[in-house]
Formats: structure tokens, sequence, C-alpha cells
């Protein structure tokens, strides 16, 4: 009877990680594209479109596999968790959610996310690129 005690007892006191609470894939990408520190992105991220958050909601919904790479990406987690989820969502050719990954607010996944659609290199991506290049245009006046 003692170790059912002490089995509720840390089932109460274990910590809830963040994935843990999330149920609508929105908020997950949401939590992944949301800068949880002060200050703002220079130059200013490219949003999502609604059909693109369509699109990544479906590709979520679709896969658990895809759903648990973009948990990793809530930019409350650590970069080595970011990285594991970026390389996942290549692994498993979610050409909509690597690319939602440059709304990302750490410049460190746009590289890992940019590197993977190099790879996959599914024209599909191609207009989010573009929206995504002229946003991180820095103008040069001389």
């Amino acid at each position: 009877m003692r170790s059912l005690g002490i089995i509720i007892l840390v089932i109460m006191v274990a910590p809830v990680s963040p994935a843990m609470t999330y149920q609508d894939p929105k908020d997950l990408i949401k939590a992944a594209t949301t800068r949880p520190w002060p200050g703002a992105h220079y130059p200013p991220l490219p949003s999502l479109s609604s059909e693109m958050l369509e699109k990544v909601a479906s590709e979520i919904t679709a896969s658990e596999a895809v759903r648990r790479a973009y948990e990793k990406l809530d930019a409350r987690r650590r970069n080595v968790e970011w990285f594991e989820g970026a390389a996942e969502l290549e692994k498993q050719k979610a050409v909509w959610s690597l690319p939602s990954c440059l709304s990302h607010p750490s410049d460190d996944v746009h590289f890992h996310a940019l590197r993977g659609l190099q790879r996959l290199q599914d024209k599909r991506a191609v207009p989010f690129l573009l929206i995504y290049a002229e946003s991180m245009a820095v103008y040069e006046w001389k």
C-alpha cells in the first residue's frame, strides 16, 4: 500500500511539460512562432497566412511524428530540441511545417529549416520562401 502512495505522490508532483498542454495544432504553431523573450526580431519575421496555417495544422493532425517534431519547436524550449524538431520535420517530409519554421524566433532554426528544404527540393515551398526572402532583405543606402 505504501508503494501505491509513493506512485500517486510522484504523479501529482511531476511537472507537466509544455508539450503535454497542447490540444489544438494552432496552439503548437503559435508556441513555435511567438517570441517568448523581450524585444523584437529584426528584420521582422514573415507571418503565416491563413492558408499556410491550415496546411501546417493539417500536417500536424495527420501525423503523430510531425506533431511530436513540431512540439519540439516551442520557442520556450532549448535550442537543441528546436534543431531536433526541424530535423524530424525534414525526415517526415513535412513540406508545409518545415517552411513555417522560418517564422520561429531563432535564426538558427531558420538555418536548419532552410537546409532541410534545400535537401527536400519540394517546389511547393517556393512561394513562402519568396515571402521569407523579401522579409529578410535589409536595404543598404549608398
